[in-house]
């Protein structure tokens, strides 16, 4: 019963925005402090993802549903792909016990309950990628980050939340010779 009112709720808020475009703001959402540095086992990447959790998000997130934020890295060396990966950020808000469940795979941050809701978007927002060996000393480094098509099973629809993205994925790219990074 209750999660298909958070699903009428959150059909009616996308559908109204989409309707209303001229009053729709969404989000343009960026990287930004971006830092490479070595650690121990590799490149540690460090960025935040800025202006991307704005406007009408603070309803979605409390529709109940999981968010998926997601994250795409490419590192080229020459033109050439030497690394990828792709990892999530996961957001579950409880209305019952009014707690976000946050998880965040490129940090091994499972479960984690945070009950402010500011504190939560801190976290999501934040990007701590380890890409372990060794690597040349000149890359290319792309991070990519877009939105998932959320699915609400009571009305049987799918959304494209990077309307709330204006339909851009935000992305950083960044070229790095080895002094940057081992500094």
């Amino acid at each position: 019963m209750f999660q298909a009112l958070t699903g009428r709720f959150f059909s009616g808020l996308v559908s109204l925005s989409i309707l209303l475009l001229s009053s729709y703001k969404g989000n343009d959402a960026r990287f930004d402090n971006f830092r490479a540095h070595m650690s121990d086992s590799g490149i540690r990447f460090e960025m935040q993802l800025v202006e991307a959790f704005e406007n009408d998000f603070e309803e979605i997130f409390k529709s109940g549903k999981t968010i998926s934020i997601c994250f795409d890295l490419q590192v080229k060396q020459r033109n050439k792909v030497v690394y990828l990966a792709s990892f999530k950020h996961l957001v579950q808000y409880d209305p019952m016990n009014q707690e976000f469940t946050v998880s965040c795979e490129d940090q091994h941050m499972s479960g984690v309950v945070i009950e402010n809701y500011q504190e939560m978007i801190e976290t999501i927002s934040q990007v701590d990628y380890l890409m372990e060996g060794e690597f040349p000393p000149h890359l290319d480094v792309e991070m990519t980050s877009y939105l998932e098509k959320m699915t609400l099973e009571s009305l049987g629809k799918e959304y494209d939340m990077m309307i709330l993205w204006k339909y851009k994925k935000p992305t950083l790219t960044q070229h790095l010779d080895k002094l940057q990074y081992e500094n």
